[in-house]
């Protein structure tokens, strides 16, 4: 199998068993000067020592059968590196946040990052990979990173991903976003909310907002996105003389933030406008809104200078995707 056919958790823990192996081998030829690498408890086979950072068989505050104890007062993460013990934090009444943490550290300091060519190599994909995985998974990965689990324990880790999608990538797939009338009474609570929150940020000189006129007329395009039928947010495409078209109106409810359902608006408006032959695909947003500039951003939109009716604001940003 390539590398790049292998699962990046699976190939970096292949990795660091081969990178051992020569240590156990020379270890057990009684060569000089060679240490036993770190058991998966964190004892040093060359001392007969725990590694443990400060905080750790100190109290029995929390602890698990088995494991040391962890005095959450006492703990210092900065003390942790690749060496350390992870045990006590996986004891039950360790709280997440503390537990993602100590094991980022525990991962991140690695001294393989700093080691051999073939595991240096990958230090990008690694720490790509430890931002990337959410924290009720990261004890799983240090596991894996560390070479403590078997390749058969990794491809049953990686079977369960990929069978196994995220509940927000679950709930995406239900949704359908359709083109829709807006004189609906669902859609007037948006737009009536959507207004609110524009005039709690800006004064009414910089509030650029489109009415349900402007919405219905011919050269509007209005899509609604719904879950087993409830509407969750909305968006529209204004269709401008010179060929090129405006994002207006995009409004997702708070209950479905964070669920891709802003992007997924995103998406069907600028399929849309390319079937209307737009050539450039323009916004105007607020700069109080860090949320709507990032997702703008990460779907292709630059900033540009003000156009159509629009004059130099300080407090909008004005954005721009070309189309063609």
């Amino acid at each position: 199998m390539a590398d790049g056919d292998e699962p990046f958790l699976s190939r970096w823990s292949r990795l660091k068993r081969e990178a051992k192996a020569p240590a156990r081998s020379a270890e057990s030829d009684g060569e000089p000067g060679n240490a036993a690498p770190a058991e998966p408890g964190g004892a040093s086979a060359a001392t007969g020592q725990d590694a443990r950072p400060a905080g750790v068989g100190d109290s029995s505050s929390v602890s698990h059968p088995g494991e040391p104890a962890l005095d959450l007062e006492k703990l210092d993460l900065d003390a942790l590196d690749g060496n350390s013990d992870y045990k006590p934090f996986m004891s039950a009444g360790v709280p997440e946040e503390i537990r993602s943490k100590a094991l980022a550290k525990l991962w991140l300091s690695d001294p393989a990052l700093a080691g051999p060519e073939q595991l240096s190599d990958y230090m990008e994909d690694f720490t790509d990979a430890a931002r990337a995985i959410a924290p009720g998974l990261l004890r799983t990965a240090y596991k894996v990173g560390q070479g403590f689990l078997s390749d058969e324990e990794t491809a049953e880790w990686d079977r369960l991903g990929r069978s196994e999608p995220a509940p927000e990538a679950a709930g995406l797939a239900q949704i359908t976003i359709a083109p829709e009338s807006p004189d609906q009474v669902e859609i007037a609570a948006f737009l009536a909310a959507s207004d609110a929150y524009a005039h709690s940020l800006y004064p009414p000189k910089s509030n650029h907002l489109v009415d349900l006129a402007t919405l219905m007329a011919p050269n509007a395009h209005f899509v609604v996105a719904r879950r087993e039928g409830k509407a969750l947010g909305c968006g529209a495409l204004i269709l401008a003389e010179d060929g090129s078209g405006e994002v207006k109106r995009m409004w997702v409810q708070p209950e479905a933030r964070k669920q891709g359902v802003g992007q997924r608006l995103l998406e069907v408006i600028e399929i849309a406008a390319r079937e209307r032959g737009v050539r450039v695909l323009r916004l105007e947003t607020g700069i109080r809104q860090p949320e709507a500039i990032g997702l703008y951003s990460r779907c292709g939109f630059i900033e540009c200078e003000p156009f159509g009716s629009y004059q130099p604001d300080p407090l909008s940003r004005f954005m721009e995707k070309r189309l063609s």
